[in-house]
């Protein structure tokens, strides 16, 4: 919190040869580089931390998003759907590796963002996210109805309302959701 990222990664790594079959120095640790902008060294102990004895989803998730963020979507994937063994509720997991599934396989996209939603039902950027894939798929029902349901939820926000209006600008025969 204090910015001094340096102290902190040396710190994180001092607490992990101090207790190294727990995964949270190494993932800290992995936080601090990542800001730093020194990725290797960040995904250095972020693999090391994924290959301790007790699994942890913390560390699949933060290597899938890793990968994700340098290019490697097949790996990213396969982080993502570990976290998913590993904490089925882990809603930002499920929202990520839909993103990355998005273009190539809808059904799965779909399937993990409902995930997601399940998870965390007032979550609006899940229910923005199933919506507009609905509609970049010409879905435009349900697209209307994933975010009426959101609504009946209480879930609302100015992304939604943009959202709906562009979804009825494209269906002119849609109903307004309420």
């Amino acid at each position: 919190r204090q910015n001094r990222l340096d102290e902190a990664a040396a710190k994180f790594d001092r607490a992990h040869a101090l207790r190294p079959d727990i995964p949270q120095p190494l993932i800290n640790g992995a936080m601090a580089f990542a800001r730093l902008g020194r990725l290797n060294e960040a995904e250095n102990r972020l693999v090391q931390a994924t290959g301790l004895p007790e699994p942890c989803a913390e560390a699949h998730f933060n290597l899938g998003l890793l990968h994700a963020e340098l290019g490697r979507r097949d790996a990213a994937a396969k982080e993502l759907y570990r976290t998913l063994e590993l904490a089925p509720k882990n809603a930002a997991a499920a929202c990520n590796l839909a993103i990355l599934k998005a273009g190539t396989d809808y059904p799965e996209t779909f399937r993990l963002l409902q995930q997601a939603i399940e998870a965390d039902p007032l979550n609006p950027r899940y229910v923005h996210t199933l919506a507009f894939y609905y509609l970049e798929t010409h879905q435009f029902d349900a697209a209307q109805e994933t975010i009426r349901q959101a609504r009946q939820r209480g879930v609302n926000s100015p992304e939604l309302q943009v959202l709906l209006r562009e979804i009825l600008a494209r269906l002119p025969e849609a109903k307004p959701a309420r």
